[in-house]
Order: C-alpha cells, then sequence, then structure tokens
C-alpha cells in the first residue's frame, strides 16, 4: 500500500507471493556449482509440462550427457523424476521473480547447451498473448540456447524462424517444420496384464478445448444395454461430472481429482484402455494434428495403454488397429465394448505392437536430439 506505482506493486505482490526460501538457496546452490563437461541445462519455465523432463532427460543420459533441471518449485512438489534414475542429474528449483535475473550468471556460458522446454511465459499473461520466455529471459542472442515449441503458430509469433532454420526448434509431434522429440519416458514400467474388470482411464481437464466429456456420456449410456461385463473409468483431473447423470453410469466412475505425479503415474499403469476423448467435430481438438499434440499421446507411449481413439486422430500419432482400437464417426461406446470384450491374449497382442511403436518414436527421437545437438556451437 506504500508503493505508488500500480505496476511496482503488481511486482512486487507476484514476488511475495511466489518467493521461498528453499527456491533461494537452490538457486544460490546452483549459481556456485561446478559444471562437469559435456553438461546440459534443461529450463522449465513454466508451472506446467512437468510430464516432459524425464523423457528429454532420458534422451541426453542415452546420449552420454550430464544434465542440470531447473524448475518452478511447484512442479517440483509435483515429483515428475519419481520413477527415473537420478544419476548425472542435478535438480534445482526456482520462483517465477528469480528466473529473468538467473540468465544472467556466468554460470549459465559453461553448458553445452540449454534447452528451454515451453517457449511461451505462462503465467506472466494468459496462454493466447503469453510473452516469449526466450526473451523475457534474454537468451535469444545465445546460440547453444535450444527450445520446445508446443503450439506451431508461436514460431511466426515469437520470430523463432532462425531456430528452425538451425535445428534448434523441438516440436513433440511430427511436424513439417521443426525437429520431432518425443519425451515419452517416464521411468521403468509393469507390462501389466488385462484387468478382469476392464479399466479405462482419462487424464487431464474435461474442459471443451481439450476433451469432450459429452462422447463418454453418449458412450457409457451405450454400454448400458450393449455391454454384459463391468467396467471401470479412472478420471484423473480437476473435473467435475454433472451430478445430473443417472446412478447407473456414475457407478462405473473414479473420479482421483489432480494427482501428483507418482499418484498419476502408478493409476496409468494400472489401468487397461487410454480415453483421448478427442471430438472429430470440435475444430478445437483438430489442432493436436496440425499444431500441437496431446499429452495423452505421451502416456500411451510411456505406459503402454492402447488408446481408445477416433481415426481422424489416430495416423498422425501412428496408432493403427493393430496397437490401438480405432472407431469412426460416433462409435466410441461400441469400441469402449470392443475393448472390454477383447480377450488377455488379444490385448497382450495390442500392448505388444504398441511397445514396438514407441520405440521406433523412441528411436528416431533420440536419432533427432542427437543430430540436433550437433548443430550446437562445441558440441
Amino acid at each position: 500500500m506504500f508503493i505508488p506505482v500500480r505496476n511496482w506493486r503488481k511486482r512486487t505482490r507476484s514476488f511475495l507471493i511466489d518467493f521461498r526460501w528453499k527456491s533461494w538457496w537452490s538457486m544460490r546452490s546452483w549459481k556456485k556449482h561446478r559444471i562437469a563437461p559435456r553438461t546440459i541445462l534443461i529450463i522449465e519455465p513454466n508451472g506446467c509440462h512437468g510430464e516432459t523432463l524425464p523423457g528429454f532427460c532420458k534422451y541426453l543420459s542415452d546420449l552420454n550427457y550430464t544434465i542440470d533441471v531447473i524448475i518452478h518449485h511447484s512442479v517440483a512438489a509435483e515429483n515428475p523424476f519419481s520413477r527415473i534414475s537420478k544419476q548425472g542429474i542435478s535438480f534445482f528449483e526456482m520462483s517465477w521473480p528469480f528466473l529473468k535475473k538467473l540468465m544472467n550468471a556466468p554460470i549459465i556460458d559453461q553448458y553445452e547447451a540449454i534447452i528451454l522446454t515451453t517457449s511461451s511465459l505462462y503465467w506472466l499473461s494468459g496462454k493466447n498473448d503469453s510473452p516469449s520466455s526466450l526473451d523475457y529471459m534474454g537468451l535469444r542472442s545465445k546460440s547453444k540456447v535450444f527450445i520446445v515449441e508446443h503450439e506451431m503458430p508461436d514460431i511466426e509469433r515469437f520470430d523463432e524462424g532462425t531456430f528452425v532454420e538451425h535445428k534448434r526448434l523441438i516440436t513433440l509431434g511430427n511436424f513439417e517444420r521443426g525437429t520431432w522429440i518425443n519425451p515419452h519416458y517416464f521411468g521403468p514400467i509393469s507390462k501389466n496384464k488385462k484387468n478382469s474388470t476392464t479399466e479405462f482411464i482419462i487424464v487431464g481437464s474435461l474442459s471443451p478445448e481439450k476433451k469432450n466429456y459429452r462422447l463418454l456420456v453418449n458412450a457409457m449410456e451405450e454400454l448400458e444395454v450393449s455391454c454384459k461385463k463391468d467396467y471401470i473409468v479412472n478420471i484423473i483431473g480437476n473435473s467435475e461430472i454433472p451430478k445430473t447423470l443417472p446412478n447407473n453410469i456414475i457407478q462405473h466412475l473414479r473420479l482421483h481429482g489432480r494427482l501428483d505425479f507418482p499418484r498419476m503415474y502408478d493409476l496409468v499403469e494400472q489401468s487397461d484402455f487410454f480415453l483421448p476423448l478427442l471430438d472429430p467435430t470440435n475444430p478445437e481438438h483438430t489442432r493436436y494434428i496440425t499444431r500441437g499434440v496431446t499429452g495423452s499421446a505421451q502416456l500411451i507411449y510411456g505406459f503402454l495403454k492402447p488408446p481408445v481413439i477416433h481415426e481422424k486422430f489416430s495416423l498422425f500419432y501412428g496408432f493403427s488397429p493393430k496397437n490401438s482400437i480405432i472407431y469412426r464417426k460416433s462409435e466410441l461406446g461400441s469400441a469402449m465394448n470392443r475393448a472390454i470384450e477383447l480377450s488377455a491374449v488379444d490385448y497382450s497382442s495390442i500392448q505388444e505392437s504398441l511397445r514396438l511403436l514407441a520405440g521406433c518414436v523412441y528411436k528416431t527421437s533420440l536419432m533427432n536430439f542427437q543430430e540436433a545437438l550437433s548443430h550446437a556451437p562445441g558440441i
């Protein structure tokens, strides 16, 4: 109340809200620690996208790099690295007020490369008008910097053409521009047999621009008539199901709310099939094959959970009837019924085909990463 300028008040308030003494000490330790040869710095500037970080670390470990990771304290608290080996990886957490200043530290020039895993700063503004993290952090001019672009239109919005040209722009999907690297490794998994009671899983908000929950409700209404076996639908995320749903549908639902990564990993692992709930009639969902990727794909690859997915979205991710349950038109209900009726032997066959696909994606991504890093000065 004693600060006269509004912008100063806002910055001070934001600083105090996000400040953590542990983050301050962590940043101090980072600035003073010794950088080993062949070390790469990974920075996630937002309080999200933690699910991509274990996969990026795995690729770099396989390429014999040492890794430093800087993440926001909220991501650190959710523990996305719970299943991976920590050997050769050092973790540091930050508060957002330190983000701009830490890039001025002399230590930054000792890394062989810097990977910025999100090009936008969502926390500084709305997602659609967020500023470039490259410019905010003063990293644009550094030739060792790589960026991960989650929205293809942002290549123009953030003037990232030079990064595309020099193979320093990474995309999670196989688009026309950028280097395709899909980080879908979360650690060792158990290749589960199909449960006696089939379990489906949905991960993420059921907001209309991301998933169409009406597809699920309609499918479950069909299953009440056609399905002779019991089943469960696990839902992870901050989502509410309308209380008007009949009890015979609600009895199949398990709402788990927002979970940290270890609990989310465990629940995905114990499930049988993944439901992305992408709607072919919704233009908003077309973005998941034209300008960005769905995070569901990483979990499907990483945990070998066959998706029940519409054919419109299947080819882009390499899904086929051999490794997935593909359906047309408004046939989600019948597709879920097929999944429920699938024998344990046939399920193992589909899962094995999915393992081959995930391995192919991993091998291609690893080669692409190695090729991209070869363009960084000094590597």
